[in-house]
């Protein structure tokens, strides 16, 4: 029956296109979402932001729960939006606006499409850059390799 399904050239790339596809999730996608096994703190203007998820680092940015991250820089609930059937966060403020969305590595902010390490899920919770969600708000970012910390200044800090 597999011989069957791989006569010609258009089915022979398909079965090897599948293969390739299911090889690349089984191996590359738990790799870009490890932990570096160690902890990682995370403060705004000074207090250490609290998370029932910790903060954890992939590909080179500090991620965490975005509800945690967004309420720790003074975002309200209200102002967060997330939609389960996209995966998706939208975040509206006066000054701001962002679109994410779970497993893309392109955001809209203002208008503007940046590039970002993408968001992902892990025990329920849906984990953004820090670096990325901070910045947009106008706020300082600071790591300091040696202790493992991010530490965020907010503008009104600033």
């Amino acid at each position: 029956m597999l011989i069957d399904c791989l006569r010609g050239e258009v089915g022979i790339m398909r079965y090897l296109l599948s293969v390739v596809l299911v090889l690349m999730f089984i191996f590359l996608i738990p790799a870009s979402v490890c932990a570096s096994g160690e902890d990682v703190l995370v403060f705004v203007d000074g207090k250490k932001v609290e998370s029932d998820v910790p903060a954890t680092i992939v590909n080179g940015s500090t991620m965490l729960p975005f509800r945690s991250i967004l309420n720790a820089l003074g975002i309200t609930d209200d102002q967060i939006t997330w939609r389960e059937k996209s995966k998706s966060i939208e975040v509206v403020t006066d000054n701001t606006y962002i679109f994410l969305v779970v497993g893309s590595k392109g955001a809209l902010i203002n208008n503007n499409m940046i590039m970002i390490v993408e968001p992902f899920i892990t025990k329920g919770r849906t984990m953004v850059p820090v670096r990325f969600i901070s910045e947009a708000f106008g706020a300082s970012v600071k790591w300091d390799g040696n202790t493992r910390t991010v530490s965020i200044t907010t503008k009104n800090n600033l």
